[in-house]
């Protein structure tokens, strides 16, 4: 008799089958799936600094120079593994990768390990040192086509602290940035400081704002130099930025026609820190020219108490969409040691000023409940009158720019000036809003916009000292306590299981 096939075979099979398709096809969604989430979080994803005052990211600054570079950059990290400064550097160096793009190529080579690549970099770009030298090449494309190089060795990475010689601080960012910018723009950009009128004591105890303007040239890739311009040769060619401070004597005609000729014909730029304490009516007039109304009064807070007194240290705020500065300046507070003069805009002549192609704003302003222009400033104690006192919370810092054009790319050629009532902002010791205020603002007249905001920051680093004694507790509480601690808990855990 044959044997009947089971009818329930043909089932099982096709049971069998589907199942092995839904496994496989489970699989290879999660294959599919798996490498999804890995491409989407390797192309987008969110990066957290939680250091204390955020140290490893960069600044807005820093930011804004490397997002907006023009041409190709290529770096040559030669620093020897295995120390601090090597692994601060590395991290520092993938930062500008990530900001930068395409447009950054970086190598790294250890030049212990690497000694043949070393002396190739070396024969390629004629570096000259003849021992083991850590640093990092840049290297960018000119405008003629043929690349610039610039060595930036370990030196400028560090801060020394003068006392005791150990490394203080890492400057890795402000050191990256001000090579990057003197190799992208060959020229070292030219600040001349005015001379010649009874103003700047250079060299003057405590410092001077020279310091702060031989500062900035150094991590800016600029220049300091002086200029009399009470000399009738006084040459104002290669001059970037013209700055005035604390000029006691006044602008004759002839010194008043050469300033005008260099900022209307020349496009060039100036910043101006007025002294109150020192009339100087040509060189008003000449601010007037230009919509800026210095006024002759003083910045004044009557502070409340049992003897009230006046107080005449100026606390501005940096206003809101001002072009000198970025947006994590606006609303920050400067203060202005010393006396203070309130500055207004000529709203009258906006027409005509519009017509020659000039724009003045507000770029500094005092809290307007606490701080008014007194004209009187003499009598004690002073009161605000409204009929002839500035208006409360008077501005104590303006910007002007001649040729201005709605599209940004084309302001390049436009003339630029700051102008601010106080003649202290620049002198030391600087708090952090007044130095980036500063930087910022020769920056926006050097043309730099990409480079207003806040400064670089410095990494500290710190030294933990012990004494002897310490040392040896460390020692006895890891070489011993600890151990014994684990071996006591492992035989009260057996003796509890015994029981």
């Amino acid at each position: 008799m044959p044997e009947l096939e089971d009818p329930a075979t043909p089932a099982k099979s096709i049971a069998r089958f589907s199942i092995g398709v839904n496994v496989i096809v489970q699989v290879v969604l999660g294959f599919f799936l798996f490498g999804v989430v890995n491409y989407l979080s390797w192309r987008t994803y969110k990066r957290w600094d939680l250091t204390t005052g955020e140290s490893h990211t960069l600044s807005e600054r820093t930011i804004g120079f490397l997002e907006s570079m023009e041409k190709r950059a290529r770096m040559i990290v030669l620093f020897t593994r295995g120390t601090q400064l090597t692994s601060n550097v590395h991290d520092l160096v993938e930062e500008y990768k990530r900001y930068a793009g395409k447009k950054l190529k970086v190598e790294i080579v250890d030049p212990a390990r690497e000694p043949n690549r070393l002396e190739g970099i070396k024969e390629q770009y004629n570096l000259q040192f003849a021992d083991r030298k850590d640093g990092i090449l840049i290297e960018v494309e000119g405008a003629d086509g043929k690349p610039r190089t610039k060595f930036v060795d370990e030196d400028a990475f560090v801060t020394l602290d003068p006392s005791t010689g150990r490394t203080s601080a890492f400057t890795g960012e402000s050191a990256l940035t001000s090579a990057l910018l003197a190799v992208g723009e060959g020229r070292r950009r030219v600040l001349k400081l005015v001379t010649g009128k009874g103003g700047l004591n250079l060299g003057g105890k405590g410092g001077t704002a020279m310091d702060f303007l031989v500062e900035f040239a150094r991590k800016e890739n600029a220049e300091v130099q002086t200029i009399d311009i009470s000399d009738p040769n006084a040459d104002f060619k290669d001059t970037d930025v013209l700055v005035f401070v604390n000029i006691k004597d006044d602008l004759t005609d002839d010194e008043v026609r050469r300033v005008r000729d260099y900022w209307e014909t020349r496009r060039g730029s100036m910043l101006i820190l007025l002294n109150p304490e020192f009339q100087t009516p040509k060189l008003h007039a000449l601010l007037k020219e230009y919509g800026i109304i210095v006024r002759n009064d003083r910045v004044l807070e009557l502070i409340s108490g049992p003897s009230p007194f006046v107080g005449w240290e100026v606390t501005s705020v940096i206003t809101l969409n001002s072009r000198v500065t970025d947006q994590l300046l606006w609303g920050r507070n400067v203060k202005f040691r010393g006396q203070t003069q309130s500055i207004e805009i000529d709203h009258l002549g906006e027409e005509e000023l519009k017509g020659r192609g000039i724009v003045v704003e507000e770029l500094l302003q005092s809290d307007d409940r606490r701080f008014w222009g007194e004209t009187d400033y003499l009598q004690d104690p002073p009161v605000y009158d409204e009929k002839t006192d500035s208006r409360r919370g008077p501005v104590t810092g303006v910007y002007a720019e001649m040729g201005v054009m709605q599209d940004a790319k084309l302001r390049i050629d436009s003339s630029r000036m700051v102008v601010l009532g106080n003649s202290t902002m620049l002198d030391p010791p600087w708090d952090t809003a007044s130095y980036d205020l500063g930087t910022s603002a020769i920056n926006w007249m050097l043309d730099r916009d990409e480079l207003v905001g806040i400064s670089p920051k410095q990494k500290q680093w710190f030294r933990l000292e012990i004494s002897n004694a310490q040392s040896e507790r460390i020692f006895q509480i890891i070489i011993l306590a600890l151990p014994l601690s684990v071996v006591c808990f492992g035989l009260f855990v057996w003796s509890m299981r015994r029981v």
